[in-house]
């Protein structure tokens, strides 16, 4: 029996773009005589809502293609109820795509699907799970972060500086526009920290924490250079005690990922963390909001994800 495939489609993303691509995509399906079937989304939680539904009454192997961007991964990740019998793909076409390249997929579409069609073998990778009261175990593929990071991406969802850029192809300086705007804006905060349940670690005049399954986040930061997710853990990092007048110093060497030796960011691997702060903070998960608390956990889930290779 030949392999039926399920490709949940942002139709809308990219400003266009994948409306585009999906077009050669689909013909490519039609002309090779692939069994498929296609679900397109039209509004944010249909993603969600179609591998949530796939997940819970399919039975046997199923190999769900994602075609969009993080947003969109981010959603069917959270709406897959059994990871074990999914063969999970992606044909990157959003802004940023960090989960594609974080992972080392083909970034163009056509590649891409040529690449998941002939596969016949997968490799498990890790993700990560972050908990606020109201919202547990949310899912990232990427990252989860809080303060800084966490503010960008919520004013990344709805800045129509976005949706220009996008026209244009560059949808990822948004994010580096919105944190050098976020820099000079917001208060530092402190964090109490425990790391795989050990000693409580304190940091002052905190400006983010992020934790990271892959090396780099918000179009392309490599926030933690060496993360990898296959190794059971996440890469943490903390900034604090960075004053405002070093922006201009600070954040290109975090952009060119030429930050590790500077004081003032704290690096740590672990499989979870515990974290208070002495203020309400935003928290994302692969820039998606995931709510506003003082009490967040994250943890890392190894080999949860089956990707198609």
């Amino acid at each position: 029996m030949s392999q039926k495939y399920y490709f949940i489609v942002n139709i809308t993303g990219g400003s266009g773009r994948t409306a585009k691509e999906w077009k050669k995509l689909e013909a490519i399906l039609n002309e090779k005589g692939v069994d498929y079937e296609v679900l397109r989304t039209e509004k944010a939680g249909d993603a969600r809502r179609y591998a949530d539904a796939l997940t819970a009454v399919r039975t046997g192997e199923i190999s769900l293609v994602v075609v969009g961007g993080d947003g969109t991964i981010n959603e069917v990740l959270n709406g897959i109820r059994d990871f074990s019998k999914v063969r999970f793909a992606v044909i990157p076409s959003g802004s940023g795509n960090d989960f594609a390249h974080g992972l080392t997929i083909y970034a163009k579409p056509e590649k891409a699907l040529m690449r998941i069609l002939e596969s016949t073998e997968v490799r498990t990778v890790d993700l990560g799970a972050v908990s606020v009261p109201g919202n547990e175990n949310h899912i990232f593929g990427i990252s989860a972060g809080l303060g800084l990071d966490a503010i960008v991406c919520k004013k990344a969802l709805t800045s129509d500086q976005k949706r220009w850029l996008n026209k244009l192809g560059l949808g990822s300086l948004i994010y580096l526009l919105l944190t050098v705007e976020t820099w000079f804006s917001m208060e530092p905060f402190t964090i109490k920290a425990r790391t795989d349940g050990r000693e409580i670690r304190t940091f002052s005049r905190s400006i983010f924490l992020a934790g990271m399954n892959v090396r780099a986040e918000g179009g392309g930061v490599p926030m933690t250079p060496n993360a990898s997710a296959s190794d059971g853990k996440l890469s943490f990092i903390v900034g604090h005690h960075i004053a405002k007048w070093k922006a201009l110093y600070v954040l290109p060497l975090l952009v060119l990922g030429r930050h590790s030796f500077l004081r003032c960011f704290d690096f740590r691997d672990a499989a979870s963390i515990d974290i208070r702060t002495d203020t309400p903070m935003v928290v994302h998960a692969d820039g998606e909001y995931v709510g506003t608390s003082d009490k967040i956990k994250m943890v890392c889930l190894p080999d949860r994800l089956r990707l198609i290779v």
